[in-house]
């Protein structure tokens, strides 16, 4: 068992490769979900910080 790893790792030495590989492209979906958050969230605060400076953007 390592010592050190990820939920992939975890899963690969607990229950094979098939079990191994749906985690780790659930880690790859779970950062995918924050990073389109976060996204938004900044193109949201950049549009209204346009908007206060007087810059009009197209719809």
């Amino acid at each position: 068992m390592p010592s050190s790893g990820s939920a992939y790792t975890f899963a690969y030495v607990i229950f094979g490769e098939v079990w191994a590989w749906i985690v780790g492209w659930a880690l790859v979906l779970e950062l995918l979900l924050a990073t389109a958050a976060v996204a938004r969230a900044w193109s949201l605060y950049a549009a209204q910080m346009l908007t206060d400076l007087g810059v009009r953007l197209p719809r």
